[in-house]
């Protein structure tokens, strides 16, 4: 405890995630390039290999790849239904994190496993199963300041290709003065193409997914869903 961070990875938000790119698939039919800003060690940058089963009360609203090695569990809140038609193509992945955790490294996964809170044991088992399909193919993770790194990141992605910078409850970390650079980045690197931007993060009142584009100087936001901060339950608000 002394010598490590917080760095919690709840692979469940990965359900909150994949409605977020359906929903960009809707806006744009190109591969994606996804950049995830402090990743931990990755689990949520495989949000696409996970299966998962949405549910109203009792009810199976959507199953998604029912065989995949880990299920994902979401209750769905509202009357509207997230939009759970296949997501974009995925062209590239990559995350930029400060502490990266290693997988492979039994002392890294324990330390992981110890950020699990003890009065949820089906987080933990969860997070094993993730764990090992993670560790199957890992994504790729750079070391350092995600702001450092974002900026040459973005310019090596091939200027035709679509991006898509993510984070998932991360920018709180933030300093105010570092949220504003990562706006600033994220409109320079808007101004030449377009650039998405999914955000999952505490609004002030509760954790809220959002979509933005940045294109040309301008940015257009969306409020896409309101959900729980470990992906327990989504409400659809688009």
């Amino acid at each position: 405890m002394e010598t490590r961070v917080t760095n919690t990875n709840e692979a469940a938000r990965s359900c909150v995630l994949r409605a977020g790119f359906a929903a960009l698939a809707q806006l744009e039919p190109a591969p994606l390039h996804m950049i995830e800003i402090g990743p931990s060690a990755g689990l949520n940058m495989i949000w696409d290999r996970y299966g998962m089963r949405y549910r109203r009360a009792d009810a199976v609203v959507m199953e998604i790849a029912p065989d995949a090695p880990l299920v994902l569990e979401c209750e769905v809140r509202g009357d509207v239904v997230p939009p759970l038609q296949p997501p974009p193509v995925i062209a590239d992945r990559i995350g930029l994190e400060l502490n990266p955790v290693d997988l492979s490294d039994p002392d890294d996964r324990d330390w992981l496993r110890a950020l699990v809170w003890p009065d949820q044991p089906q987080r933990l088992n969860r997070l094993d199963r993730a764990i090992a399909l993670h560790r199957s193919s890992p994504p790729r993770i750079l070391n350092g300041d995600a702001l450092a790194l974002l900026p040459d990141v973005l310019a090596g992605v091939p200027p035709q290709a679509a991006i898509c910078v993510y984070h998932t409850i991360a920018v709180y970390q933030f300093s105010a003065a570092m949220k504003v650079e990562l706006a600033a980045i994220l409109a320079a690197a808007g101004q030449s193409r377009p650039l998405w931007h999914l955000s999952f993060e505490f609004d002030g009142t509760g954790y809220a997914l959002t979509l933005t584009r940045h294109h040309a100087g301008q940015a257009d936001r969306r409020s896409l869903a309101a959900a729980q901060a470990h992906g327990g339950w989504i409400e659809w608000r688009a």
